[in-house]
């Protein structure tokens, strides 16, 4: 790969819980986990991982993304269930795993946001100005961030990265292990996508009656904008969440329920965040955005 990256965002909470539950798992004894012997040999692994991703982009510096407690999907919805809280409950080794990360490596934690918030506010940052940074995350979320990704797991999970558009590039023009490039405009997509399908693995439900396919289908004519959307670039995305409400209404909800659901699955960027007031900007429809 000919492209150098600069700087380097990793998911830190996926990749403690991720390399935490590896080891747990292959341990495990009947009710008895019998990790604490394993601390040393998985500390050492993750920091050849780290060591070797940073080497393999030639990136100048890494920041770790983590993730807030108290963040902002909580209070919208109590019963939401974070990815850390899941993966992580009757974790041994994930603890201590943060904590070396925290011990030894730049963290980057924002009051109200969850790791993968922090990835897209960094993402989309306009500072420094065109700085070429890389989001490494297994997060199946991750095509609904602008910018250039990279899923560690990818030979796992193939089939997760954002689909090419009409008049869009392959997105992975290096080949299937390499960076994913994602437009604003598809990033967008994916989002109001998600404003209709929810996400079930946080305990949210979208629309009733929508599945992903469904979902594609609607925001299919909209993609015809790809071409235009510099010139148009708020008009489509009216057009786009007047069609997800009409959804809403048809199964007998509102657009209260939609916006709801859209707040729930919008990926904070930069301009969704008040860095003075540090609290989530809430997303609005863009018929409603000044």
């Amino acid at each position: 790969m000919d492209a150098e990256f600069k700087s380097l965002l990793i998911d830190g909470d996926r990749l403690a819980a991720e390399f935490s539950s590896r080891v747990e798992a292959q341990v495990r004894s009947g009710t008895t986990y019998n990790v604490h012997a394993q601390e040393e040999k998985t500390v050492m692994e993750l920091s050849q991982a780290l060591q070797g991703w940073q080497d393999r982009f030639k990136a100048g510096t890494m920041e770790i993304a983590l993730s807030d407690t108290a963040h902002f999907r909580r209070l919208l919805f109590a019963d939401y269930q974070a990815y850390s809280t899941i993966t992580t409950r009757d974790s041994h080794l994930h603890g201590a795993l943060l904590q070396y990360l925290q011990r030894n490596h730049s963290c980057l934690k924002y009051p109200g946001l969850e790791s993968v918030d922090v990835l897209g506010i960094w993402s989309t940052s306009p500072y420094p100005l065109n700085e070429p940074r890389l989001i490494l995350s297994s997060n199946p979320n991750l095509g609904m961030i602008p910018g250039f990704g990279w899923n560690p797991r990818q030979r796992e999970t193939r089939g997760q990265n954002p689909e090419p558009l009409r008049g869009e590039a392959d997105p992975s023009p290096h080949g299937a292990d390499d960076p994913v490039q994602t437009s604003r405009f598809l990033a967008d997509l994916l989002f109001f996508q998600q404003a209709l399908t929810g996400r079930p693995a946080d305990n949210f439900e979208g629309c009733p009656g929508i599945n992903a396919d469904r979902a594609r289908q609607i925001r299919h004519p909209f993609e015809e904008a790809v071409a235009q959307y510099r010139e148009d670039y708020d008009g489509w995305k009216a057009g786009l969440w007047k069609a997800v409400v009409a959804e809403y209404q048809k199964a007998g909800k509102d657009e209260a329920d939609a916006l709801f659901c859209a707040r729930l699955a919008r990926i904070c960027r930069y301009a969704d965040y008040d860095f003075e007031k540090r609290r989530v900007i809430p997303w609005e429809p863009p018929a409603l955005q000044k």
